[in-house]
């Protein structure tokens, strides 16, 4: 007795690679610096409330302050802190006005090199100015949009003389954490909780 060989469907072949494509994971699409840049540039104006930490060399302890940090597109910024001294700073264009115990001063920024560089690199982020920041730094980013780290490197003097690295995180259009290292060995953390954005500002 002749047993003829037992053939499978063919389409039984064809079932199982379907099910695999569809069950497979779809694949992720990098999320680039045109990406970043388009998505904070679409914010116009927001509110957070801050926490720096300072650590300077020349201090044992950290110096701490909070308040509430006001961004309106393309360069308002203004920071108010609660403690642990009132006083409010607000930078317009290239003005600064300090507030504090009752006196009002105002200054330009190009009188304060370093608060000037520190300024325009956090402005230029919030307004998702990269073509300002390329021209400073070299700009590396990681992550997705829901949780991504912007690193800015220095690209030549003056600023190589003043800043090792500038790390920002966020997620989507909001702003996280913005974390500079200087060359001094001081460094700075400001951590950043977002209350409102735009419209409901």
């Amino acid at each position: 007795m002749i047993f003829g060989k037992t053939r499978r469907p063919v389409c039984d072949g064809r079932r199982l690679l379907l099910f695999l494509l569809l069950w497979a994971p779809l694949p992720a699409f990098a999320f680039s610096l045109a990406d970043l840049k388009s998505t904070l540039a679409s914010v116009q104006q927001a509110k957070a409330h801050f926490v720096e930490e300072r650590q300077i060399t020349v201090l044992d302890v950290p110096l701490t302050s909070s308040g509430m940090l006001s961004y309106r597109a393309p360069d308002f910024l203004q920071k108010s802190v609660v403690a642990p001294r009132p006083g409010r700073f607000t930078i317009d264009g290239d003005t600064l006005t300090i507030e504090e115990g009752g006196k009002e001063r105002h200054l330009n920024l190009s009188m304060v090199p370093q608060l000037k560089v520190f300024t325009e690199s956090f402005r230029a982020v919030l307004a998702g100015d990269f073509d300002s920041l390329a021209r400073l730094y070299h700009l590396t980013l990681g992550g997705d949009h829901n949780r991504w780290t912007l690193l800015m490197e220095p690209r030549s003097a003056p600023l190589t003389g003043l800043v090792e690295a500038v790390t920002v995180v966020g997620s989507g259009p909001d702003l996280q954490r913005f974390d500079v290292r200087e060359r001094s060995g001081d460094r700075s953390s400001m951590t950043m909780e977002v209350k409102c954005r735009d419209a409901d500002c």
